[in-house]
């Protein structure tokens, strides 16, 4: 009975922390021009995901989501800890003691950040959240991406500046049955 209830108990707080990203991650950049972002990998079960911002007209598309953290975090733990690319800017002060995954991307481009929280309340009304914050990538920059609280803090540590999001028109889409956003 001891054995059965503890194994309940360890199940229940192991899932309750647990956080499992099924989008495809993110493969770097190939070119000699790359930008690259440095994403904190740490202790917090918040998957961070990235997407490239298309304009078309007065308002954006958003192409496919890439995962940018480990696929899966229990309790905290992470299927992985760190990816470094060459050329990338030393580490700053901050993630000198966190696990990160490193990335090289595509400059010139801008790019949207975001995790979501998904919740629903009993009575089936969706109480999820999204935190998102949006960056220019410059040629042979570095930026560091992270949360402070539930937002999402950019720093680009080649200038040593903060990035300084800003709101986006998407264009008007529908879901498909898939989940997937099809623009009109």
């Amino acid at each position: 009975m001891y054995t059965r209830m503890l194994f309940s108990t360890s199940v229940c707080l192991l899932l309750s922390s647990c956080s499992i990203d099924m989008s495809d991650k993110l493969t770097d950049y190939q070119g000699s021009d790359a930008a690259y972002i440095r994403v904190d990998n740490s202790g917090q079960p918040t998957a961070l995901r990235i997407q490239k911002i298309i304009p078309a007209g007065n308002c954006v598309k958003l192409d496919q989501v890439y995962g940018l953290t480990s696929s899966v975090a229990v309790a905290g733990i992470k299927s992985s800890y760190s990816k470094t690319v060459p050329g990338i800017a030393a580490v700053s002060e901050r993630y000198a003691k966190r696990g990160y995954l490193e990335y090289a991307i595509k400059p010139n481009e801008e790019y949207k950040i975001w995790w979501k929280f998904f919740e629903q309340s009993q009575h089936g009304i969706d109480l999820s959240r999204t935190w998102s914050s949006i960056f220019k990538a410059e040629k042979g920059h570095t930026y560091e991406i992270g949360t402070v609280g539930n937002e999402i803090d950019i720093t680009d540590i080649t200038t040593g500046q903060k990035t300084v999001s800003r709101d986006i028109n998407e264009c008007p889409y529908t879901i498909s049955m898939m989940g997937k956003k099809v623009y009109e």
